[in-house]
């Protein structure tokens, strides 16, 4: 029963960056990216990465409330769950998310990233010690 599970013993990673709209616009470098994270924190792919791009539109950058003004979107699944990206190149801004039912280096995956996209801004957040499952009844 859910309510016994006292943790779930993995990690979850978040983070936002800052970057040249380069990088974030290359599926090339996403695909390799994800392939090479994986590999950096000791995890295991189960298929290839997937990238959709979404095709870029000036008009919409800088409207409120925020509307899509395109870029990438790039998923790994893994044996353990998926490492996920998404890209605003006009924005120079990305999300990363990374989760795991296993642990695995935060400081790793944090190291992968500034290697891969040289970020102006990186802000990762361990959202493993917010997870609401010791009592998910509590979760909003």
């Amino acid at each position: 029963m859910i309510d016994e599970i006292d943790a779930f013993g993995g990690t979850m990673l978040f983070m936002r960056m800052e970057a040249d709209a380069r990088g974030l616009r290359s599926r090339e470098l996403i695909g390799t990216y994800l392939i090479s994270v994986v590999k950096r924190i000791g995890m295991q792919a189960i298929d290839a990465p997937t990238i959709h791009v979404v095709d870029e539109n000036l008009a919409k950058t800088g409207v409120e409330p925020f509307t899509d003004d395109g870029g990438i979107t790039g998923f790994i699944p893994l044996s353990s769950s998926h490492c996920a990206i998404h890209t605003w190149p006009l924005r120079g801004q990305a999300t990363i998310l990374i989760y795991s039912c296993v642990p695995f280096d935060i400081e790793a995956a944090i190291d992968e990233t500034r290697t891969a996209f040289e970020p102006s801004a990186l802000v990762p957040t361990d959202l493993t010690k917010h997870a609401l499952i010791n009592n998910p009844k509590q979760a909003v």
